[in-house]
């Protein structure tokens, strides 16, 4: 490109994102470097690292095709009017493609063919961040079966081992949570960790409000007064 020269701080990115078809600039010979970019200029490079750059394509090319697409995928800014983007709509629109399915060659004969997984998502593929939804059924202090099983730092959630956690995710055992981990030589190392909230309830009973002198009080069913009612709060069995 005739205004990327190499002493241009971002010419290796601005190479790198052609060589892999994330971007082209305006022709062959002019990228635009010092032009701003718009909220379908961010789209159009979020669909093709996706994976959908055919589909787009298919239905109409730039800039129609990809907005299509990216309503398709749900990645906030297709509504947004073509204007120059802001650091928060692109924060937004990598939020949202986070979880969504790569769409990769599956196979090349007469057509080429394309396939998604569900293993395969954005986190995965470009930096081999996995996610879990689940339980935090031990926390490496406790579990809700007892004695931890793991280490000190180490959790297990819908039954994967996780090693290297922060502090703060011991904090959320019963709880049910998305984690994020790296599998790195056949072990998985914590990300991050944050509670699914529409899935968990919280209930806070302090010592004063047990009635353990009450008929039916045992280690499942917890009596307690609530604005002087009294009720059963029932536990798992292996709790």
């Amino acid at each position: 490109y005739t205004d990327v020269g190499q002493s241009n701080s971002f010419a290796d990115k601005i190479y790198s994102m052609r060589e892999h078809g994330y971007m082209s600039g305006y022709s062959s010979s002019y990228f635009g470097a010092d032009e701003p970019l718009t909220t379908q200029h961010a789209l159009c490079v979020i669909v093709r690292a996706l994976g959908y750059e055919v589909m787009a394509n298919v239905k109409g090319g730039y800039s129609e095709g990809y907005i299509n697409v990216a309503n398709r995928l749900k990645i906030s800014g297709a509504s947004v009017k073509n204007e120059n983007v802001t650091w928060s709509v692109i924060a937004q629109m990598l939020v949202d493609t986070l979880d969504i399915e790569v769409n990769e060659i599956s196979g090349i004969g007469k057509y080429i063919e394309f396939s998604t997984s569900e293993d395969r998502d954005f986190l995965k593929v470009f930096h081999n961040i996995s996610k879990k939804t689940g339980v935090i059924t031990d926390n490496g202090v406790t579990a809700l079966n007892g004695a931890s099983s793991v280490g000190d730092g180490q959790l297990i959630c819908g039954g994967i081992q996780v090693l290297n956690c922060a502090k703060y995710a011991r904090d959320y055992i019963g709880n049910y949570v998305e984690l994020y981990y790296k599998e790195i030589g056949g072990d998985n190392y914590f990300v991050y960790v944050t509670p699914n909230y529409g899935k968990n309830k919280t209930l806070e009973i302090t010592a004063d409000m047990l009635q353990t002198d009450s008929h039916g009080f045992n280690r499942t069913n917890i009596v307690y007064k609530d604005n002087g009612k009294r009720r059963t709060a029932r536990l798992d069995s292996y709790a």
